[in-house]
């Protein structure tokens, strides 16, 4: 069940930001990071819902088999999927612009500079 999740939340968010990514393309949304976070939503939330439910049904029905660790395992992974599937769209959105805000390019080199940076500045506040 471990695997299933992480590879069902990676393609959420990979979703998630790649419609992030292409509202940076529209030119009114460039500089208001609550309309862009919006239509990211907006955009990749029908998609993750309609993968994640129609796993979770899948899951689901392994109610049916007679076999109990089947079944135990068709409830457990489709709760998790549907789990999953709150939390990627409760938390995702807050991060990307939290993400945003400490670093404001795309680039993966920008971003691990500001997390470098972060990390010196809290060590520093760490050894007065």
């Amino acid at each position: 069940a471990l695997f299933i999740i992480l590879a069902i939340a990676s393609d959420n968010i990979f979703i998630l930001f790649d419609a992030w990514k292409q509202s940076k393309a529209i030119e009114e949304y460039e500089g208001n990071l609550r309309r862009r976070i919006s239509f990211a939503f907006k955009r990749a939330n029908k998609s993750i819902a309609i993968a994640s439910l129609s796993t979770a049904a899948a899951l689901f029905s392994c109610l049916f088999s007679k076999i109990m660790p089947i079944r135990a395992f068709g409830v457990y992974s489709g709760i998790i999927v549907l789990v999953n599937y709150i939390l990627i769209i409760a938390l995702m959105p807050p991060l990307i612009i939290f993400t945003r805000s400490i670093c404001p390019t795309d680039s993966v080199k920008d971003l691990a500079k500001s997390y470098r940076r972060i990390h010196a500045a809290r060590n520093s506040l760490g050894e007065l």
